[in-house]
């Protein structure tokens, strides 16, 4: 299935009401803020309501994000009965978020395969190092959740370093994680997007 036939399917056969439902539950003010950011860029945001629950239990992703140029708007998708907690919730809400700028941003016009190996895995990382970052300015509490991405992180930047890349490539992807933060949480969309070099600039001089 190509990534375009894959949005429109997700889109015909995913609750956005539940989804919404969900995330209003949330009690915390930094993550509403974050929400109403994330309205901003588009995002249609849902949940799966054909996966009976055995089938969204069994199946290994929390979420997914697809941004293609075909289609304006981002599309996330959450697997709302495989999360067992808020804190799970939040931090696969966050990360999705952080893949859903991936063209606002200019890191790629589309969202990597997990077959384009470097860009897979380097997209990995900003989105695993951004949702840190955020869920830490915003205050929530999802400490098992930070942990298991720094893990996660470190084993990205093992593959990556197997296929080749150097230190510099590393610090381009974390440099554009704390632009995708500072996209979230500073405010910075009506001035336009920040680059990471922007955001490496103005954090520098504070």
């Amino acid at each position: 299935m190509t990534i375009t036939a894959r949005y429109d399917y997700i889109l015909r056969n995913m609750n956005e009401r539940q989804a919404r439902a969900a995330l209003a539950g949330v009690n915390n003010a930094g993550f509403q803020d974050f929400l109403t950011m994330l309205d901003d860029i588009g995002a249609i945001i849902g949940a799966d309501a054909v996966f009976t629950n055995a089938q969204a239990l069994a199946e290994p992703r929390f979420g997914s994000t697809i941004v293609i140029p075909e289609r304006a708007r981002p599309l996330s998708w959450l697997n709302l009965r495989k999360h067992r907690t808020i804190e799970e919730l939040v931090d696969t809400v966050v990360h999705e978020a952080v893949h859903a700028t991936v063209r606002v941003l200019k890191r790629h016009q589309r969202t990597p395969e997990p077959e384009e190996l470097i860009a897979y895995h380097g997209e990995e990382i900003v989105a695993m190092a951004a949702t840190n970052l955020i869920l830490r300015k915003i205050e929530f509490p999802a400490y098992h959740q930070i942990a298991r991405n720094m893990i996660t992180i470190d084993e990205c930047k093992n593959k990556l370093s197997r296929l080749g890349c150097n230190a510099q490539f590393l610090r381009e992807r974390f440099a554009e994680a704390a632009a995708a933060e500072a996209f979230f949480t500073d405010s910075f969309l009506e001035f336009g997007a920040p680059t990471a070099v922007e955001v490496r600039t103005r954090r520098s001089s504070q």
